[in-house]
């Protein structure tokens, strides 16, 4: 090997160390976790439930329903309820939120076989020293909805 592809490997490698620390963390995210649910489909009555930690400071939180779903999904879209409740002090709220998991060309997005979907769902003013408590369910027309996978919560902290 030449010192000329040396020098260039070793600068690759330099590059590659500096860059991958700052791009693998998301500062922001103060929880980020997903429910598994059964292979056999979501059922309506089935709530999902998540429990965030303690909120190390006072801040705008941005909260988001993450949702991972195969080709068996029959639809374009789902609406999931998403009922939250932080304490101390009691701070508790509901949203219906649509995802959609099509493009305008009728396309699943961001996978393969597997698609992963990440849908806002507002953002709210929370304390430091609240945790919080999620139920999850969706509210489809449909009993048992197929192919979904997986649904979670993320919060992030916007300011």
């Amino acid at each position: 090997m030449t010192v000329l592809k040396k020098l260039i490997r070793r600068m690759v490698h330099a590059a590659g160390l500096f860059v991958l620390p700052l791009s693998g963390c998301d500062t922001d995210t103060v929880f980020h976790q997903y429910c598994h649910v059964a292979p056999d489909g979501w059922e309506r009555n089935d709530t999902l439930r998540l429990y965030t930690d303690t909120l190390r400071q006072d801040g705008t939180y941005q909260l988001s329903v993450g949702l991972r779903c195969n080709d068996d999904y029959p639809y374009k879209n789902i609406w999931i309820v998403i009922e939250n409740q932080f304490a101390p002090p009691r701070l508790a709220w509901r949203d219906t939120v649509e995802c959609q998991l099509v493009d305008s060309l009728n396309r699943m997005q961001r996978g393969i076989r597997v698609y992963q979907y990440d849908t806002p769902s507002g953002c709210r003013q929370l304390k430091k020293g609240q945790a919080g408590r999620f139920r999850v369910w969706h509210c489809m027309r449909q009993e048992n909805l197929p192919g979904i996978m997986d649904v979670g919560i993320r919060i992030r902290r916007v300011h």
